[in-house]
């Protein structure tokens, strides 16, 4: 058992600082929104919302 917990910010901000320079973890996200990108052409202005899917700082 680990002292560490899901409400430890600290822990998520440890992470969340690193996690982008995974060269594996960059291509992966660039491969996923390229696809999404192939098959969803956008010909208007449309709207998304982003759920949970990044490591910014807020």
């Amino acid at each position: 058992m680990t002292d560490k917990n899901w409400t430890d910010t600290q822990r998520f901000d440890d992470k969340a600082a690193e996690w982008d320079d995974n060269a594996r973890r960059a291509a992966m996200a660039d491969a996923v929104a390229r696809a999404i990108i192939a098959h969803m052409p956008i010909n208007k202005p449309q709207n998304a919302l982003e759920f949970g899917c990044g490591t910014g700082p807020w």
